[in-house]
């Protein structure tokens, strides 16, 4: 670990003057302990601010983070990615990995018919919903429907052969797997997947803040894209009858006695 600043010597000699007891000096010094592998991070990623700041490093007896902290957790979720501040400010211990809340969180516990109709069709096809819970209208996009979605989920596709059925046709097309990756919560970005809230894998160390804002950014970027999908979707209902004919030809396909099944 590299040294502080030479800054940071000033704020831990004036809080440490408030220790009037040998018993209070240990308390001081045990908290400073706590509080130092954030306020290096806090040096690391923010240099210029941190050696700006006045913010206090004793953490006071009612509070879980000092003020030095409390600004660098704050610059994060300002500049590099979203902390859910409320809940960190009433947390009972520290948590020793980086809590986040994915983007898509609210989204994945939403009930099917409350999701977009383009959603709703990814989300039947994905196997992850059911056909009596969606408010899909149109006549052709229902049959076609009623004909693959079963109630035991066998129609089912290998997600291999779909997503080269996808790749193939071309086109906006080709995003559809990645919507069911997010459906299913298998993308590997913890900004989207549903298993990956509260404590991820990340520590409080400047590569792992660095990745956690690296996936951020691509996961705002994944959104949109997916979010264009989903606008082609529900342009009319040409979009949803090609995506329909398109799986039913692929699961033609899989059933096939003569498709290759070996490498």
């Amino acid at each position: 670990m590299n040294a502080l600043p030479y800054l940071a010597v000033g704020p831990w000699l004036t809080d440490f003057q408030c220790a009037l007891t040998v018993r209070a000096a240990l308390d001081h010094l045990a908290g400073l302990r706590r509080t130092l592998p954030l306020v290096h991070l806090y040096a690391d990623l923010f240099p210029g601010a941190w050696a700006a700041s006045t913010a206090s490093l004793a953490v006071a007896p009612d509070r879980l983070w000092s003020a030095a902290e409390w600004e660098l957790l704050t610059r994060i979720d300002t500049a590099l990615f979203p902390l859910d501040l409320v809940a960190l400010d009433g947390i009972d211990c520290r948590p020793e990995t980086i809590p986040i809340l994915p983007l898509t969180l609210e989204w994945h516990d939403q009930p099917t018919d409350r999701h977009r109709p383009g959603w709703q069709l990814l989300w039947l096809l994905a196997a992850a919903a059911t056909l009596p819970g969606t408010t899909l209208t149109h006549p052709g996009v229902l049959h076609r429907l009623e004909r693959i979605v079963s109630p035991d989920y066998s129609h089912a596709l290998p997600a291999d052969l779909w997503e080269t059925a996808c790749r193939h046709a071309g086109g906006i097309t080709a995003r559809i797997p990645r919507a069911f990756d997010l459906i299913l919560s298998r993308t590997g970005n913890p900004w989207l997947d549903r298993e990956d809230e509260g404590d991820c894998a990340a520590g409080w160390n400047r590569a792992d803040v660095t990745t956690l804002h690296a996936a951020y950014q691509a996961a705002q970027t994944e959104l949109t894209a997916l979010n264009e999908l989903i606008d082609w979707l529900e342009a009319g209902p040409t979009p949803m009858l090609e995506v329909l004919d398109l799986w039913q030809q692929t699961q033609s396909y899989a059933r096939s006695p003569t498709r290759p099944t070996g490498p």
